[in-house]
């Protein structure tokens, strides 16, 4: 029996130890703006992207619209060794073996295309386009990971008040611990009460450990994304969710419709169709070039009618093309282009009343969510004032330890309902502020 006492002592210690160790390592404290700006500035992929926004930038020039000239510069030197046999009309005979034969040849060339049909204006506004397109991916991107990166935040700061309510729970099961093997002492308990609590104290501690390995799972998976030390460990400048609330749905509405990248892509994609049938009416019109060319050729021959062969000199003119016929081709590429363009309307048309939907049910979910937490922190309020009062009457032997670990149990789920519907509201709040444009309103 005494070997029996001081194993569950031992174990009890080892309990305690276990539950308590977490808050005494060294930890940093980050706030969600420190961690959100550490994200954009060293995440891989917010990199990728703006890299990705830079190209665009990059193709959007007057070259690439065909505005500007171009200038080729060639230059090439041929030799040759040749057995030659010529005869000529006045009876000469001229035999070479092994006749070499040298020439240099030189030029500069610009070409530069005047009129195209109005073609390079409107491939000009097609490239600032495709620029705004990659700018708008790029910045809903960072947007959808700040959301991101805020939800994880959050979701560590509810882990550690779970990890709190954890803690409050296995101090009161070493109450009913220690409570029970007073009782043993004296005489008025049970072996079996003195180990049932020390089960359920033993369960309360496991689910403080685990609790912590959840804890520190998001620790690495923020400091994955911020490129810092895995094994970092840090903890919220926020202890609490609090909770910023939001606009009225009609305002709501708008706000999203307005903010929403789907829908300003599909603009811009009407637009790029607009431009594209400008791009293939060009076709109709005649293309004008002027060109410009000074060159330089020198050949030198063995054998032959010259012995050398020299000029330079410049040529310019102009080049009118104009296609009259190809098959129809051009007219079905016009009457394609309108299509897209079309589509690009009804694609727009769609997701409007897609966002309008969504964000309308995002709106009723999070009313409802609210309601909850109302009832749910009055829930706790009465949960724990029934746990202070079957503490007390545990302590009397007015009811079993059974009874008590039922009330015990119902202030965790009572606490953990509470914890879960404000981790719901706070991600909601962050899915409607990116939605509507607001996020920064958030941090």
């Amino acid at each position: 029996m005494f070997m029996k006492k001081r194993t569950n002592k031992i174990f009890l210690l080892m309990a305690f130890a276990s539950v308590f160790s977490f808050s005494g390592r060294a930890q940093e404290t980050l706030s969600l703006p420190q961690l959100i700006d550490r994200v954009l500035t060293e995440n891989y992929q917010v990199k990728i992207v703006r890299n990705e926004a830079l190209l665009a930038a990059n193709n959007n020039t007057l070259g690439n619209a065909g505005f500007l000239p171009t200038l080729d510069i060639q230059a090439a030197n041929s030799n040759a060794a040749n057995n030659t046999h010529q005869e000529l009309f006045n009876g000469t005979v001229r035999d070479g073996d092994n006749a070499k034969s040298k020439t240099y040849s030189a030029y500069a060339e610009v070409t530069w295309t005047i009129f195209d049909g109005f073609k390079m204006f409107a491939q000009r506004d097609k490239l600032s386009l495709l620029e705004q397109i990659g700018t708008i991916d790029a910045r809903y991107f960072m947007e959808q990971t700040i959301a991101d990166v805020s939800k994880a935040y959050f979701q560590l700061v509810r882990e550690l008040a779970l990890l709190d309510n954890l803690r409050k729970s296995c101090a009161v099961s070493r109450f009913r611990v220690r409570l029970e093997e007073k009782k043993l002492r004296v005489g008025s308990g049970t072996a079996l009460d003195y180990n049932l609590a020390l089960v359920d104290y033993h369960s309360d501690s496991l689910d403080v450990i685990d609790q912590e390995q959840a804890i520190k799972r998001l620790q690495i998976d923020l400091n994955r994304l911020t490129r810092r030390d895995p094994d970092l460990n840090f903890v919220p400048a926020d202890r609490t969710l609090k909770m910023e609330g939001i606009v009225g749905k009609d305002s709501l509405t708008e706000l999203a419709i307005l903010a929403n990248k789907d829908i300003k892509l599909a603009l811009i994609q009407e637009l790029i169709a607009e431009k594209n049938v400008r791009i293939q009416q060009a076709s109709r019109y005649p293309q004008v070039d002027v060109y410009g060319r000074y060159s330089y050729s020198k050949q030198t021959n063995e054998v032959g009618v010259t012995q050398l062969n020299r000029s330079y000199g410049r040529t310019f003119g102009v080049t009118v093309r104009l296609n009259l016929y190809n098959g129809g081709a051009l007219n079905k590429a016009i009457e394609n282009q309108h299509i897209v363009a079309e589509n690009s309307v009804l694609t727009r048309q769609n997701t409007t009343e897609l966002i309008a939907a969504d964000v309308l049910d995002k709106y009723y979910e999070y009313q409802s969510l609210v309601k909850q937490q109302a009832l749910a922190e009055s829930n706790i309020q009465l949960a724990l004032k029934s746990q202070q009062i079957a503490q007390e009457q545990l302590g009397k032997g007015a009811i079993s330890g059974y009874d008590f670990r039922q009330m015990q149990l119902s202030v965790i789920n009572a606490q953990n309902r509470l914890t879960q519907l404000m981790l719901s509201i706070k991600n909601l709040e962050i899915e409607i502020a990116r939605l509507t444009g607001k996020l920064e309103r958030l941090l």
